[in-house]
């Protein structure tokens, strides 16, 4: 049996998919990571160049900067992803970030790129009281009906996430349990938002969620750790991973700034940074367990607000791989291949 993948326009043949962006965020309101920068008022709602840097240093203290609801504005993006051969867009955008699968499938027919929706929760402090109050098999039971049926706007999600923990909270530990049933009713891929890939200090807790996802039935072939990018300054902490089966997701290349977890001012890795790494996992033989993507989210990364846009991979980034021994079939393994065979399961 053929297996497909599943867009917001229905089912296709993973060989259609072309060059996919894994992670990215075409309609989400962010403004759960909010916190007022002093000056706000002075930028209020407008994006002029002249605010890029203030909104660089402070990327959650300006609410313009969280928002990503205008459709419009997402076709600019994926015009020229498209442009640079780009082919499908995997938007995972969970409950907490105000997922639209209605618009998603707008901007899917207007731009002829194929977009996949996925289905998830987002951190504690994101969600709706509703999700608080779920069991693990109602949560599991919602995951399945949007996988399955499409839930209530009867659109299908073509994969389960991105499910994120931070805290550690009681609800974070419950979807994670709900995506690993989910994950054995469905075939569907998992994609779990955690910070091991920068911060060593949540590895452990990074362990605990892949334990209870397998306890619940979870196939560790099918998961996906988000934000790996900066975890290859312990290649034995890749290895072991990629050793269970999972995936390594680079996901946010072309941001190179700082980005605000609580009180605290992540710096994250460079392109450079992240590419070397990449190099590293190939050469040590495990090209088929990687994905790439930029997970743009905040609104300075948007090529019409100044920053690099979805293409950068393709087109900014596409010589300095090959510079680092990724050439054009290795690349592409990891754009069209690596996706083609992940999200079919329909």
């Amino acid at each position: 049996m053929c297996r497909k993948a599943v867009t917001v326009r229905g089912p296709v043949d993973p060989a259609a998919l072309g060059i996919t962006l894994a992670h990215e965020h075409l309609l989400a309101d962010f403004t759960c990571r909010y916190s007022p920068a002093a000056d706000e008022a002075a930028i209020g709602d407008g994006l002029a160049l002249s605010d890029r840097a203030a909104l660089l240093r402070d990327p959650a203290g300006y609410r313009v900067n969280l928002l990503a609801t205008d459709e419009a504005a997402a076709l600019r993006e994926c015009a020229w992803f498209a442009e640079a051969g780009g082919r499908t867009v995997v938007d995972l955008t969970p409950v907490g970030l105000s997922p639209d699968v209605m618009g998603l499938r707008r901007i899917s027919e207007a731009s002829g790129l194929n977009v996949i929706a996925a289905t998830g929760f987002y951190i504690d402090s994101s969600l709706p009281a509703w999700v608080e109050g779920l069991s693990v098999d109602e949560l599991a039971n919602r995951l399945v009906d949007e996988i399955e049926t499409g839930g209530a706007e009867g659109i299908r999600r073509g994969a389960i996430g991105e499910i994120a923990v931070e805290s550690g909270s009681d609800v974070e530990l419950r979807c994670i349990r709900a995506a690993g049933r989910a994950q054995a009713r469905t075939g569907a891929p998992v994609f779990f938002h955690v910070m091991s890939g920068i911060l060593p200090q949540f590895r452990d807790m990074t362990d605990e969620l892949i334990g209870l996802y397998r306890a619940e039935g979870g196939d560790l072939t099918r998961l996906v750790l988000c934000h790996q990018d900066g975890s290859g300054i312990d290649p034995a902490y890749q290895e072991r991973l990629l050793s269970s089966g999972l995936w390594l997701e680079y996901d946010t290349f072309g941001s190179e700034g700082v980005f605000a977890f609580g009180d605290t001012y992540i710096q994250l890795p460079t392109d450079s940074q992240r590419i070397a790494e990449v190099a590293a996992l190939v050469a040590a033989g495990h090209i088929d367990r990687l994905l790439l993507s930029h997970d743009i989210c905040y609104q300075t990364a948007r090529r019409a607000r100044g920053g690099w846009g979805m293409a950068h991979i393709l087109t900014t980034l596409r010589p300095r791989f090959a510079a680092a021994g990724i050439d054009e079939g290795k690349l592409m393994h990891m754009l069209v291949d690596n996706p083609a065979r992940l999200f079919a399961f329909a």
